[in-house]
């Protein structure tokens, strides 16, 4: 093999490298991990807020029981001092009645309050088990897709330490000067293919078929002469 066919075999480790390491950059594992650290993050804002509107209503709620035990327990002394026998006056006992009667619609308000905030509370509750939930999947989801992620990233990074050694191989197989033109003629190509094979009219690196006469050009080198195809600059290896 010549010198030449050997830097075509080097822009192809280089090649697949560059392939490898765009395909490890853009894995659409990736962007749906990161799809789903946005939702798991938005979720549980959202868990936030109503747990927190839970958290008022037990709060209004409890203090409305206390007052209601405290109502009752107000009741209970009115009724103790009615019908204990110590009153002297039936104006006292109709003061007493009336006092008792205010309680009691006070505490049937009290009452109707906790009822409300029940019925409130309640679609909040389901709200938030059903966040919960959500979020459960999500986090399942993720550990199963960051898996694969790790297991697809594993596969390219063998991959590329193979072509790497090849890689390797390749270079110390030839000359530093010709590796400083393969490089240099990187650096001119401008990230495009810088050596291709010629298979039969065609470039390898632009695809264009070659007239007759550049053929011919190519064809009668010798096995070292660096050519270039006239469409596109890369250097070409018969």
């Amino acid at each position: 093999m010549g010198d030449l066919a050997i830097l075509a075999d080097l822009q192809t480790c280089d090649t697949r490298l560059s392939q490898l390491r765009h395909r490890l950059g853009n894995l659409p594992e990736v962007r749906e991990l990161a799809a789903i650290e946005e939702d798991v993050s938005d979720a549980k804002e959202k868990l936030t807020h109503l747990e927190s509107e839970i958290s008022q209503i037990k709060k209004e709620q409890k203090r409305l029981e206390h007052e209601v035990i405290s109502l009752e327990t107000k009741i209970a002394k009115s009724n103790d001092a009615l019908y204990g026998g110590g009153l002297t006056s039936p104006k006292e006992a109709e003061a007493l009645q009336d006092e008792i009667k205010s309680v009691q619609r006070r505490q049937t308000i009290v009452e109707d309050q906790i009822i409300e905030l029940m019925e409130k509370e309640e679609p909040i509750a389901l709200s938030f088990t059903s966040g919960s939930n959500a979020i459960e999947r999500l986090e399942e989801r993720r550990e199963e897709i960051s898996g694969r992620v790790l297991g697809i990233q594993s596969e390219i990074e063998a991959e590329k330490f193979e072509v790497e050694t090849e890689r390797a191989s390749l270079v110390s197989s030839v000359t530093a000067d010709l590796i400083t033109l393969y490089d240099k003629q990187t650096v001119r190509m401008g990230g495009n293919i810088a050596v291709a094979r010629l298979t039969g009219t065609t470039c390898g690196a632009c695809f264009l078929d070659l007239s007759a006469l550049d053929l011919d050009k190519i064809r009668s080198a010798d096995e070292n002469e660096i050519t270039e195809c006239p469409e596109c600059g890369a250097f070409l290896v018969k």
